[in-house]
């Protein structure tokens, strides 16, 4: 039974490591989830908006006041 040297099982993490990060496992930077939400909160804000203007639940004097 042979050995395996300390620099043979460097190596062998190393090679693993680079195949994992060849499959895309990367995890996503922490700032992605904020984007995404804030994304998701302006088109829904937008639309939300839309809908109540069209519908006639925000009218103007809602607007007025609650925008100062």
């Amino acid at each position: 039974m042979s050995e395996m040297l300390p620099v043979d099982r460097m190596h062998m993490r190393h090679e693993a490591a680079e195949d994992e990060a060849a499959d895309g496992d990367r995890p996503l930077p922490a700032w992605t989830i904020h984007a995404a939400a804030i994304g998701i909160g302006l088109v829904l804000g937008a639309a939300l908006y839309g809908w109540g203007r069209y519908s006639g639940v925000i009218s103007m004097d809602w607007v007025g006041l609650l925008c100062g």
